[in-house]
């Protein structure tokens, strides 16, 4: 599969989905599609008495055979977890791919069009990560990365963040100054605050229809070395959701790859002039991170 592969989610609540295989992987895999509460028809030469048990226990359908032509039809999805079985695995996906379906085959991603995600979920956030069929151990280690970025204030911040959304979509104005707004409140030190309660929906959303701009914020990171990986985890998110990364004489470039895409990157500015760049740049909106030797 040479394509780049768009990452959707897949809402399979009233969808039907096949999973063929009844070994330790398909128990897997069936573990995974329970608990987002997708309840997929299971087909298997041999279902190990694992995938059974879980099977009756939410009453799934199961038919202990081998696989025939035909039985794909009228799934969207299906999920293939034979072993070595490569030619049933071939011949599934020619059925399924014939008609347009999607499917995925257990360590085999020549013959995915679909990939499983490691997944992380997290007070109405979902985040997904996928290696493409390569390794899924190295996406469940960047995913469990990830969680620990995740900041203490998120669970508060998010339902509140998504009533300001609902406040400014009925006030006037156009959604792509909506969307700048937002991109604001999320980037700078709105949605912390929103998060700790020292802002409220009612303050932000007034200042929308007063057409009043937002502050950003000043972040100063100090950077030991040249390693990435040494930067804390504060110092991570602020280059992450920067506007503008301000490098003081000496630092050097290695620690720049943490930069969110698109932020605007100074380099060899005088400290003595770090300080007041900056806060110009924040007192405009922006989130300007200032890094300096250590």
């Amino acid at each position: 599969m040479d394509a780049t592969p768009l990452p959707l989610m897949f809402v399979g609540d009233d969808r039907r989905v096949l999973l063929v295989g009844g070994g330790a992987i398909a128990l897997e895999k069936l573990e995974r599609l329970l608990d987002v509460g997708v309840r997929p028809d299971v087909i298997a030469a041999r279902v190990a008495p694992e995938v059974a048990a879980l099977a009756a226990a939410h009453r799934l359908v199961v038919r202990e055979r081998e696989f025939a032509h035909g039985d794909t039809e009228g799934y969207p999805l299906v999920l293939v977890a034979v072993g070595g079985a490569r030619d049933v695995a071939r011949a599934i996906h020619a059925e399924v791919t014939a008609r347009g379906g999607l499917i995925n085959c257990a360590d085999d991603p020549i013959l995915c069009n679909v990939f499983l995600s490691a997944n992380l979920r997290h007070a109405g956030v979902t985040v997904a990560v996928s290696s493409h069929g390569t390794s899924s151990a190295m996406a469940a280690r960047l995913r469990d990365r990830l969680r620990a970025t995740l900041p203490a204030w998120l669970d508060a911040a998010l339902p509140r963040l998504r009533e300001l959304r609902a406040r400014l979509q009925r006030l006037p104005g156009d959604a792509a100054a909506r969307r700048v707004f937002l991109q604001r409140v999320v980037r700078g030190p709105w949605a912390r605050a929103l998060g700790t309660g020292e802002v409220t929906v009612d303050a932000l959303a007034a200042r929308y229809a007063a057409g009043e701009a937002l502050a950003g914020e000043v972040v100063r990171v100090a950077v030991a070395g040249a390693d990435p990986d040494a930067l804390p985890l504060g110092a991570l998110d602020a280059l992450a959701r920067a506007d503008r990364v301000v490098c003081v004489a000496g630092v050097a470039d290695a620690p720049l790859a943490a930069v969110r895409p698109g932020a605007a990157v100074e380099r060899d500015v005088p400290a003595d002039a770090a300080t007041a760049r900056a806060d110009a740049r924040a007192a405009a909106g922006e989130v300007v991170v200032v890094v300096a030797p250590a």
